[in-house]
């Protein structure tokens, strides 16, 4: 075999096993023209993609051993830039001058091998060992993308020679080399750029290899859970996330690993010196539908939602402000006009048709007064919701009567689509039918005069029911949209603005949303989303 071998009277000897049979554990049959070629360990091709190049050589040879009688086998990594071979993995070579690299321009044969990725038998004795030491010697390239990157050598000393068969098959074993060594340089590219972006990343990330129990971190990772180097068993990493987090994790991983489905919004608290609220996002690693392992990605939200604090205190200072120039407002219009009919007393006291008058408007404001004060007050300490299950076309039938008169009015059409099957809620039906009140009544006032068309609709889906009320008025300016629930906004002469913003308190308070849309000069679409019974989100 041209790997230097050298002249010796010393006879070589068969490795121990090279002819033993495959073992029994489970395995993988490698075919080759629709032939079982070999078997290769399962726990092999699952570690496979861990393996280095030498490595992943040395698993060959261990194909090779199992599928051929040989004295000598070795593996090759050819270096294109020094033109020579150097020793990866080998059985059966003699210590002495086995590893020395190998020149092309010394061995004219695996010269040929490489430079014209040929594959060469040669059964007759060659010349650079005794002629009854050496009977046949086989070599094939190792191809990768067009380029040989290396040789599988084979000899022995046996009388039998190497046939096209033979040579066909070792061919195979190579082909499969070069799947492999490209597979592990992909897999090294991909760690190495993994690596580079997780250093990095500012957030602490750990991968977990459930199969191996250990983890890997990256540096942000080492350094919040002050642990000692990048790769550890999962028992240091729980015990310092113990020392750091307010949760145990190993529950989490369990979860993950057990279903397979990624975990995301788990709000951590740090403690000790790393006091601080996380939110740990946990993502399943798999692995032909089995999970292998997960990345746990921890952000530090405490900034955000001290920002979102202030901010939030800021807009309820700022809607204080507001309400309170909303409640100014609509009080002193009708406190003015009582004062200005009270100065006007002193003078028309007894005048019957001033005193008269003057009764009427007061009794009119203070009602006017007594309703905003009902409406703030409902506002900021709503009545406890007496929940119920009910039928939500039975409420809006019952509301849709008593707007008759105001719809005829306007000869506004009045347009009800409900499902043949309940739209059962479970809501505090009183409640419910102001809002729906509320709404029509809007409606009502923006469709048109004569032409007007409202369309009130229920949709029962499998989580909710859904009211919609729509009109065909001339719809509501964008800028205005969001305005629409903030207290003592109106785009109506005379109106409060509380009663949307009460709406929106009371199916809020039902576990429900309320939604609208509009299109300028084509009406607004008002409804109310209300969870059906056993859907209740936590209604107040």
């Amino acid at each position: 075999m041209p790997v230097r071998m050298k002249r010796s009277n010393s006879k070589i000897t068969r490795p121990a096993g090279a002819a033993a049979p495959p073992p029994a554990a489970p395995t993988l049959a490698l075919p080759v023209s629709g032939r079982r070629l070999v078997d290769v360990r399962a726990g092999d091709v699952a570690s496979m993609r861990e393996m280095t190049q030498t490595q992943l050589l040395g698993l060959i040879l261990r194909l090779v051993q199992m599928t051929f009688r040989f004295d000598t086998c070795a593996a090759f990594s050819y270096d294109d830039k020094t033109h020579r071979l150097v020793l990866s993995e080998s059985i059966g070579l003699p210590t002495a001058g086995g590893s020395d690299p190998i020149s092309l321009e010394d061995d004219p044969v695996i010269q040929q091998v490489v430079l014209e990725s040929k594959a060469i038998v040669v059964n007759t004795p060659l010349s650079e060992c005794e002629p009854t030491l050496l009977r046949a010697f086989m070599a094939v390239p190792i191809v990768l993308n067009n380029s040989v990157v290396g040789t599988l050598n084979m000899s022995h000393v046996s009388e039998r020679p190497y046939q096209d068969e033979d040579m066909q098959r070792l061919s195979a074993i190579a082909s499969q080399a070069a799947f492999l060594v490209q597979s592990a340089r992909t897999m090294a590219e991909i760690e190495l750029e993994t690596r580079e972006i997780l250093e990095t990343v500012p957030l602490p990330i750990v991968k977990v290899d459930f199969a191996a129990s250990r983890c890997v971190v990256n540096p942000a990772a080492k350094v919040f859970f002050d642990l000692p180097v990048e790769k550890v068993e999962m028992k240091v990493f729980y015990h310092q996330a113990g020392i750091f987090l307010d949760r145990d994790l190993s529950p989490i991983l369990a979860e993950v690993q057990k279903t397979g489905k990624d975990l995301g919004g788990i709000e951590i608290k740090g403690q000790g010196e790393r006091e601080a609220i996380l939110n740990l996002t946990v993502a399943a690693i798999l692995s032909r539908e089995k999970t292998i392992g997960a990345v746990l990605v921890f952000e530090d939200l405490t900034e955000i939602l001290h920002a979102r604090e202030t901010a939030e205190r800021s807009e309820r200072l700022a809607a204080l402000g507001q309400l309170a120039a909303g409640v100014a407002h609509e009080v002193k219009n009708p406190l003015t006009s009582i004062k200005g009919f009270t100065q006007l007393l002193k003078g028309k006291k007894n005048d019957p048709a001033f005193l008269e008058k003057y009764v009427s408007l007061v009794s009119g404001e203070i009602d006017r007064l007594d309703h905003i004060v009902e409406q703030l007050l409902q506002l900021a300490r709503p009545k406890t919701a007496k929940l119920k299950k009910a039928d939500l076309r039975e409420s809006a039938r019952r509301v849709a009567e008593l707007v008759e008169s105001q719809l005829d009015k306007k000869s506004v059409r009045h347009e009800q689509t409900y499902p043949d099957v309940p739209a059962e809620v479970l809501i505090d039906a009183s409640q419910i039918e102001q809002v729906i009140l509320n709404l029509l009544l809007n409606a009502v006032e923006a469709a048109p005069l004569r032409g007007g068309l409202i369309r009130t609709t229920i949709e029962v889906g499998p989580d909710s029911v859904v009211l919609a009320v729509q009109d065909n008025g001339r719809g509501i300016k964008p800028e205005y949209i969001e305005k629409l629930f903030h207290p003592f906004f109106t785009t109506r002469r005379g109106g409060t603005g509380l009663g949307l913003a009460v709406s929106h308190r009371i199916v809020t308070d039902h576990g429900g949303k309320i939604f609208v849309t509009s299109v300028p000069g084509m009406g607004a679409r008002f409804a109310i989303e209300l969870p059906r019974p056993g859907e209740q989100a936590n209604p107040r």
